[in-house]
């Protein structure tokens, strides 16, 4: 009995993780736009390498958070210590298709430019911290690995999570409104002393949002904000993404040269 309510928090967790992944994919494991959520269904009308990118980032993303769960059970990891080699493997592949097919699939994303940045800061965030997953256990450092694959799959440990979403029935104007509105939030967060990370992964969620949240078929789910302390001696938090130069993204007219 002791064993049984030991395991039944993690238990509970895997079933949890299990229905999230399956939710999130499944629509896409149909192949059909009309079964995609408002942010994807754009991309059947796309270029090929758009809608292939897509389909590596939906089907990579969901086998990594099905197969993340296998890296937590020891009793496995003890008893077929090969098949919790093999199944790390195939999760860290999947982590890798996911990650760089963001690459990819974010630029131009619904969710404007803070979508864009969200979805390219997690992969980028997702590499870090699956190479460093890697490296420590191939150099033997156990412990340093578990951490690793923990950061990997968990994803920030921040204490509070937010949700933006914004009814689908204003005009494309708003989109520019809820970029300054999650800008604001961010930057207010900092004068309080916290931190943030702006998410645009938990788009892809919304079917699972909207059976724990009060939001109406009028919302659309449009990214997420990790909220919390910084934990400085991360190595992932030292990572400065680069900045374009002004005449790459910018361009002058009427003015004398």
């Amino acid at each position: 009995m002791h064993t049984v309510k030991r395991q039944l928090p993690f238990a509970i967790f895997a079933l949890l993780v299990i229905g999230v992944g399956l939710a999130a994919v499944l629509p896409y494991a149909t192949f059909d736009p009309a079964n995609f959520n408002n942010a994807t269904r754009r991309f059947a009308t796309e270029t090929p390498l758009r809608q292939l990118n897509l389909y590596l980032h939906a089907f990579g993303g969901g086998l990594a958070l099905l197969l993340g769960v296998t890296q937590f059970m020891t009793r496995l990891r003890v008893r077929r210590p090969g098949l919790h080699r093999w199944l790390g493997r195939v999760y860290l592949i999947a982590v890798l298709l996911a990650s760089l097919s963001a690459f990819v699939i974010a630029p131009g994303t619904r969710g404007g430019f803070s979508g864009e940045v969200g979805l390219l800061m997690l992969a980028v965030l997702w590499l870090i911290t699956g190479f460093m997953a890697y490296r420590t256990i191939r150099r033997g450092e156990v412990a340093q690995h578990r951490e690793w694959m923990l950061r990997n799959y968990a994803f920030f440990d921040a204490p509070v999570g937010l949700l933006v979403t914004l009814d689908r029935r204003l005009n494309t104007g708003s989109f520019m409104d809820v970029g300054m509105f999650i800008q604001n939030v961010m930057v207010a967060a900092r004068a309080q002393g916290l931190h943030t990370c702006a998410q645009a992964a938990f788009a892809w969620f919304h079917q699972v949002a909207r059976k724990h949240l009060p939001m109406t078929d009028h919302e659309i789910l449009l990214c997420g904000i990790a909220l919390g302390h910084e934990d400085t001696a991360a190595p992932e938090n030292a990572f400065i993404t680069e900045r374009a130069a002004m005449e790459e993204f910018t361009s002058f007219h009427g003015f004398a040269p």
